[in-house]
């Protein structure tokens, strides 16, 4: 910031993901988009992806494959109350999940 020519008064530390918001939130409304996409350090933490929910954006973030889950319904429909005791591995569920429950989505031409 020295090198920049910052002053001392307006130097101000912000994450990755504050700064991901803020610019959400000026420039979002002007720039036409249909998804939130990012890599595993974006996806990380749980509070930037529920923001994400509640400002109603779509995302498809990496995650970390030792981040915890919870089953919030059993195959028969029947609602789960999430608990530490109920959550799992995104890896571990992943592993148990049949190959014919995966849908590939392409969200750009790569």
């Amino acid at each position: 910031m020295k090198k920049a020519g910052i002053p001392k008064d307006k130097q101000q530390y912000k994450t990755r993901h504050e700064t991901f918001m803020e610019m959400l939130k000026l420039h979002g409304p002007e720039l036409p988009h249909a998804w939130i996409t990012g890599d595993d350090e974006l996806g990380r933490p749980i509070e930037f992806r529920r923001k994400l929910h509640r400002m109603g954006e779509k995302y498809v973030l990496a995650v970390p494959r030792n981040t915890k889950i919870n089953i919030l319904s059993s195959e028969t429909g029947e609602q789960c109350i999430p608990s530490v005791r109920s959550s799992v591995q995104i890896s571990q569920w992943a592993a148990n999940q049949d190959k014919d429950q995966w849908q590939r989505i392409d969200v750009r031409d790569t």
